[in-house]
């Protein structure tokens, strides 16, 4: 990071202090620096990504701990400010703040409570809430779709856009949406009433299988997340939730067309290769076998599940198959760049993802009060 644009009690002496910390540090043996330097912007990166090794058990214990215990610990503190000192991704401290915030709305005195911390942070466009999760329904999705919202430019770090793997179209998502999305009600002006957050959007990048398979079940779908979102919620204050313009949408699903993430975006030759390449165990009609397999597969009726054509000692897995194909990807969509094109559905999926969370990214928002009917 820049010295100037740190945060220091005393600007002028930080070169100085570093020039000093180097020399002793590089001239002394075993050779040293003090690890304040790591943390720039990429050694931060680099932390965030160590704390998810499965070797790294610190942060999945506190943050255990924090989802079963914050309600006690809110309780048993009665804070009304919180500070975390080094707080990272401020990923924990949420886990704080949250139950303090999720009080039935007859309990928050929202009229006359002072400014609560969410809403200063709000104020400011500080807020480590995300203007959208974006849940993804399975381990291809997961490791693909944040790949190419780095190949757009996209920013999704999680103050912005949230990825989520919500683990497959049979799961409810019910829970997953309030946890990340549910509304934190502030001030009441009597004309509406003012999020103390910024209004956090959900959009679901799934397969069109299951629960998801037609357009009425989707909109099924949305009506009941959109339910579950608002639980908490007066009704008279809901009707701005349920606007379905493709501006207002709180609660949007998207799909890769009538196949699943796989057969949408490869074709069967590339599919073939992708497996074969991902495997030092050759399949046993060969590559030429593999492919008609999976052509046989594609015109059938579903399901279209391609685990169930990796063959026994392969060792395949679907993130394993997702590295392979990954180049695939990449150049289709560098080529749909280049000519001006759409592209494929996942890219198309994560632009639509960046015009969801563009439209309300750490602004301030109130709830309008209006006569409600459910839509």
């Amino acid at each position: 990071m820049p010295a100037q644009d740190r945060v220091q009690a005393h600007p002028d002496s930080y070169l100085a202090e570093l020039r000093a910390d180097v020399r002793a540090g590089l001239t002394a043996e075993p050779k040293s620096l003090p690890p304040k330097y790591f943390y720039d912007e990429r050694g931060s990166e680099l932390f965030e990504e160590i704390t998810r090794l499965p070797e790294y058990y610190p942060t999945r214990a506190e943050t255990a701990i924090l989802r079963a215990r914050a309600g006690e610990l809110a309780e048993l503190s009665r804070c009304e400010s919180l500070v975390e000192l080094g707080s990272g991704t401020s990923a924990k401290t949420g886990l704080l703040l949250r139950p303090a915030q999720h009080a039935p709305l007859d309990q928050q005195s929202l009229s006359a409570r002072p400014e609560s911390l969410d809403a200063a942070l709000t104020s400011l466009r500080l807020s480590p809430f995300p203007a959208l999760v974006v849940g993804v329904e399975g381990a291809t999705e997961y490791l693909l779709v944040p790949r190419v919202m780095d190949l757009l430019g996209i920013q999704w770090d999680t103050n912005r856009i949230r990825i989520v793997d919500f683990g497959g179209t049979d799961k409810d998502l019910a829970l997953l949406a309030r946890y990340a999305a549910e509304p934190v009600l502030g001030r009441d002006f009597t004309s509406g009433v003012a999020l103390d957050r910024p209004l956090t959007r959900f959009l679901v990048m799934t397969d069109a299988e299951h629960k998801y398979a037609t357009a009425a079940g989707r909109r099924k779908q949305r009506k009941l997340l959109l339910e579950s979102l608002t639980v908490n919620v007066p009704k008279d204050l809901r009707s701005d939730y349920y606007v379905n313009t493709r501006r207002g949408r709180v609660v949007e699903i998207v799909t890769w067309g009538k196949l699943p993430f796989e057969f949408a975006h490869f074709t069967d030759q590339e599919l073939a290769d992708g497996m074969l390449s991902a495997t030092k165990v050759p399949h046993p009609r060969g590559r030429d076998g593999l492919v008609r397999i999976l052509q046989t597969m594609r015109r059938g009726s579903g399901p279209y599940n391609v685990e169930r054509l990796f063959w026994r000692g392969s060792g395949l897995t679907k993130p394993g198959l997702a590295e392979a194909l990954w180049p695939v990807l990449e150049a289709k969509i560098n080529t749909a760049i280049q000519r001006g094109k759409p592209g494929p559905p996942v890219m198309r999926a994560c632009v639509r993802a960046y015009e969801i969370a563009s439209a309300s990214a750490g602004l301030s928002m109130m709830l309008r009060r209006r006569r409600w009917r459910r839509r």
